[in-house]
């Protein structure tokens, strides 16, 4: 009989309290169990210990035999979920994600924000575990040790680069979102790459209270955001619609962008440009 087969039996015969076979089967199977159950050497009990350990009955074996079975089951089970669905090494680059990574369900990434570009995108420094630095080597360029993120479901109005003139309220937007997430510990959901190398991520940052602040929100409520409906747009776990009645609410209230007579989208104003270049 294995020690599975005494357990089973044991159990059984506790349950049958009233059985005449009780007693005897009880003690056979205890014996199995412990025949079966590894003894370390050199362990020395005091008096008390070993007083402790000699009242323990049949039924107190059988529970502690049946909880190490769960236990084992249960740190099996945890064990898949952390290999499957987690990282112990650092991500760098888009490109180096893997698909479970990426999607609704994939498991949230923490680590740091370097820097801020605009309103709706910043570079991330992963930290996979307590162990891995916090900072990035100074001795290497931050595009090869750092993932480009872009906020998902908002688009910002744009800010000075590369020649080009910013929108009014970009450099607002901007300042906002460093003044809440650069140099500060986030927590990134990976939903999709676009096409020009950034992860598209769901980003929130834990508040003093223990919830989370999510970026998405915060700038659409503070007017400095609007929701990005073009190609390939991705939204956080509230839909669409939500994120509209959130746009809907900073503009009836005229706050940021919103304040403006003639705005002009952050899309057209990038179309714009590019055909002002051409």
């Amino acid at each position: 009989m294995g020690l599975v087969d005494a357990f089973n039996a044991s159990k059984d015969g506790i349950d049958r309290k009233d059985s005449k076979e009780s007693s005897s089967t009880l003690q056979q199977n205890l014996s199995i169990i412990q025949e079966q159950i590894p003894v370390v050497d050199g362990i020395q009990l005091t008096p008390k210990a070993r007083e402790f350990v000699d009242s323990w009955t049949s039924s107190h074996l059988v529970t502690l035999a049946a909880c190490s079975a769960a236990a084992f089951v249960l740190g099996a089970a945890i064990g898949k979920r952390i290999s499957t669905n987690m990282t112990f090494q650092r991500i760098v680059s888009a490109n180096s994600l893997q698909d479970y990574h990426i999607g609704p369900q994939s498991a949230k990434l923490k680590g740091r924000v370097v820097s801020v570009s605009d309103g709706d995108t910043f570079r991330f420094y992963h930290r996979p575990t307590l162990f891995h630095s916090s900072t990035p080597d100074t001795d290497t360029k931050l595009s090869d040790q750092t993932l480009p993120i872009r906020i998902c479901t908002i688009d910002t109005p744009e800010v000075t680069k590369f020649g080009k003139p910013s929108q009014p309220f970009g450099e607002d937007a901007k300042t906002l979102l460093e003044k809440n997430i650069l140099n500060r510990t986030v927590s990134v959901q990976i939903l999709q790459r676009d096409q020009y190398g950034r992860a598209v991520a769901n980003v929130s940052k834990r508040t003093w209270y223990g919830g989370n602040k999510y970026m998405d929100e915060l700038m659409l409520k503070s007017g400095l955001a609007e929701v990005y409906q073009g190609g390939g747009a991705v939204y956080g776990p509230k839909g669409k619609e939500y994120y509209l009645k959130l746009e809907e609410t900073a503009r009836n209230k005229k706050l940021g962008m919103w304040s403006q007579a003639n705005r002009e989208s952050a899309s057209d104003f990038k179309a714009r440009m590019k055909v002002s270049t051409q």
